[in-house]
């Protein structure tokens, strides 16, 4: 059987069956149906509360206006955009703490909330518009490639699919790279399918704008040039296209270098830091091969329901009142009718007949195999997670993360539409569709269906809303922030003042920027470092982050510092500790609390919180880390809430701690 090229797939006549059926049949529609179910997918996360990496997104381009940097906001400061694109500049600081020159996300983002009121919905606007047009552009991709029917069960793929709704309703810059990277395989497609130079050389110009957008989305995506190659490759190979195709697409790809020359030194420092902060990071997200299991597994699970659908079909079509191999061969031959020649040989007459046309259906060839569509899904979605894999273990760096290769799912989309599609019979076409969408569907409920790190839950508008209930809280207090960020490790290293004070700010952004507590309260940023591995008395002589990595690696005095020490020794209040790691907070409190009651020079009074009223515990002064304390080295992990109450304990009123 001949291999149609995509042009003619896409141009089979409309007499042809396959052009007939239900898809097929104004796919337009079916394309603003499919569109309509993306957009209430996706709308219905649109106001949950900002994830953890949605904050510093935020903080990039709002701020609530103090008369100084010490005056703390409230809930009565208003949210409003930041000065200028410059200021964006300075303020985008993630990943590593490096200040990012050309932010063009954050400056997308900016111009958004600039005409918009600032809300969930608004900085999570121009995603859920790019997941859409993800949608659309895979749909007409799939059309030029493959034909209308391949392109409605793809779009439909894609609208349903865990990863790119999640990415979909986030305030992160995935779902933008994601639809350049459509429109990179589309402009790529017309490089290699164009029938004059002139128009391929256009279509290189689309693809080195599509790739170069990526880059400056996140430097990781730029791993997608790899399938572009291979692609090319096969092209070059399956359809023997002339050098002069080949060299307009080096042109494209040398297109693309030029347009992020501006970025390179952005590059080469989140590099340097991520390789002088390696041991930390593989520390905190260390490197797993079931990740690379996990963000495949809506493909996989896809793909099992897909061969078993087609196996539920074949079986089906092959029962001796249909005979449909007879049949096929018939309809293969160019017979007038099959199913009456089929009847007549077995002389069984209009009975058998009439089964074989109800199981049938009209007379249709078998779908042509297009192995340019099923090339391009297989190269999409494997050959940048494995280059990614290998660029990790190499250089032993933590980059392999799958939100930032989200879009390779896209592709793991193709593959099954492709196979859903290629089953003898429409109806089991439109079935085996059916089963894989609503498989797909289901695993967004698991939390490996939506890939492996894409989300970071955040529970910030909860505690500001707990604390806002409390009445305990006074104006004198001061909050003292656990984040949960790796950034807030990494503080003081390789970052100049400017870089430390905008890591710090962004750090803070739950407290300060969206959801701010109604009583303004300073904030002073802690790093996640001060904690225990083990909690105190589980491990002899006890463990914390000093004895365990080392003062080369984290340099714990210059995260807690005697100047912040007499610091908080001159704040008159009480302290409230806040952290985002509810199952860590009490390993984390071991090293936090000896070390404040030691650099305050008074006893703690804590408050366990309990759902009913709080508990007390006591730190004497002279507690030590290896130390128990009672009420909480026997605490159970979840006694404590995301924010607990630190009060000065008036002296001699707390017990001597036990050895």
């Amino acid at each position: 059987m001949s291999n149609p090229t995509p042009e003619s797939a896409a141009s089979q006549p409309s007499a042809d069956p396959i052009e007939a059926n239900l898809l097929a049949r104004q796919p337009f529609v079916w394309l603003l149906v499919i569109v309509g179910l993306a957009l209430g997918l996706r709308v219905a996360k649109l106001n949950d509360g900002l994830q953890r990496d949605e904050f510093g997104v935020l903080y990039a381009v709002a701020e609530r206006k103090t008369d100084s940097p010490d005056v703390p906001p409230s809930a009565e400061t208003p949210l409003v955009p930041v000065a200028g694109l410059s200021e964006v500049s300075e303020r985008s600081v993630l990943p590593f703490g490096v200040q990012n020159p050309f932010p063009l996300y954050h400056d997308i983002l900016y111009f958004t909330i600039r005409a918009l009121p600032i809300a969930e919905w608004s900085l999570r606007l121009p995603s859920v518009l790019a997941s859409l047009g993800c949608v659309v552009a895979i749909y007409f991709l799939c059309r030029r490639l493959a034909g209308i029917e391949m392109a409605v069960v793809a779009a439909l793929f894609v609208a349903v699919e865990p990863v790119q709704v999640t990415i979909g309703a986030l305030a992160r810059p995935f779902a933008l790279g994601n639809f350049a990277c459509v429109l990179s395989f589309a402009a790529l497609l017309g490089v290699l399918t164009a029938p004059r130079l002139g128009r391929a050389a256009l279509m290189a110009v689309g693809y080195g704008a599509a790739v170069a957008f990526m880059g400056y989305m996140n430097p990781v995506l730029l791993l997608v040039v790899l399938a572009h190659l291979g692609i090319t490759a096969y092209w070059t190979i399956a359809h023997g296209r002339s050098a002069g195709r080949t060299l307009v697409g080096l042109v494209g790809i040398a297109l693309v270098a030029v347009l992020l020359i501006p970025e390179f030194s952005y590059f080469s420092r989140v590099h340097d830091s991520s390789v002088g902060h390696r041991d930390v990071l593989l520390r905190f997200y260390p490197m797993e091969l079931r990740g690379f299991l996990l963000h495949n597994s809506t493909f996989l699970v896809g793909l099992v329901v897909a061969a078993a659908a087609g196996l539920v079909a074949r079986f089906q079509l092959q029962g001796d009142e249909a005979a449909p191999a007879d049949v096929q061969s018939g309809i293969n031959a160019g017979e007038p009718d099959p199913i009456l020649a089929y009847a007549a040989t077995r002389g069984e007459g209009a009975a058998v007949e009439a089964v074989a046309r109800a199981q049938m259906g009209p007379k249709e060839p078998l779908p042509p195999d297009i192995p340019d569509a099923v090339w391009m899904g297989r190269l999409w979605l494997f050959l940048p997670q494995l280059a990614a894999m290998v660029l990790a273990y190499a250089a032993s760096e933590a980059i392999f993360f799958s939100r930032y290769l989200s879009y390779t799912t896209l592709g793991g989309m193709l593959i099954l539409a492709y196979r859903v599609t290629r089953l003898p019979a429409h109806q089991a076409r439109l079935g085996s569709a059916a089963a894989v969408a609503a498989a797909i569907f289901a695993m967004s409920f698991t939390s490996w269906g939506r890939g492996h790190g894409v989300t970071y839950s955040s529970v910030a508008r909860e505690i500001v809303q707990e604390m806002n209930k409390s009445q305990n809280i006074n104006p004198g207090d001061m909050i003292l922030l656990r984040s949960y960020l790796v950034e807030g490790d990494i503080l003081p290293h390789m970052a100049t003042e400017s870089e430390r004070r905008q890591l710090a700010g962004a750090i803070a952004a739950p407290f300060t920027t969206l959801y701010v507590p109604a009583k303004p309260l300073p904030i002073v940023v802690l790093s996640r470092s001060l904690r225990s591995e083990h909690p105190m008395g589980t491990e002899p002589g006890g463990t914390n982050l000093a004895t365990t990595f080392g003062g080369d690696l984290v340099q714990l005095e210059t995260l807690y510092t005697p100047e912040l020490a007499a610091r908080l020794r001159a704040h008159p209040g009480q302290f409230w500790v806040v952290t985002e790691d509810l199952a860590g907070h009490r390993a984390y409190l071991t090293s936090l609390l000896p070390w404040l009651a030691a650099g305050i020079n008074s006893d703690l009074k804590v408050s366990r919180s309990r759902p009913d009223k709080e508990h007390y515990f006591t730190v004497p002064t002279k507690t030590k880390p290896t130390d128990w304390v009672e009420g909480l080295s026997n605490a159970k992990p979840l006694d404590f809430f995301q924010w607990i109450r630190v009060q000065r304990q008036p002296p001699g009123e707390a017990p001597a701690p036990k050895q």
